[in-house]
């Protein structure tokens, strides 16, 4: 294709980043909570390391949290320091 003819990119598609994040982290808090509520069972029979995969899980959730946040600083930046004209 020419480029005289190709149209322009489209702008960026806006999406809502803290949603999933947050819904997967309280999932795993969820988990945690009833792996607690089970742990002396599930440890007789040798399951107890199931509730540090969901402790695990829900840390993770919480470092996505604050990647999350330090990526929309860092877009905020960037789009503050381009021209008017998007250049």
């Amino acid at each position: 294709m020419q480029a005289a003819s190709r149209r322009p990119d489209p702008p960026p598609y806006r999406t809502n980043d803290y949603a999933p994040v947050i819904a997967s982290t309280l999932a795993w808090l969820v988990a945690v909570i009833v792996l607690l509520t089970r742990h002396d069972e599930m440890a007789r029979h040798g399951q107890g390391w199931w509730l540090w995969v969901a402790v695990v899980g829900f840390a993770l959730g919480l470092w996505g949290m604050v990647l999350v946040a330090i990526h929309h600083r860092v877009a905020a930046r960037r789009a503050g320091r381009r021209d008017p004209d998007g250049d």
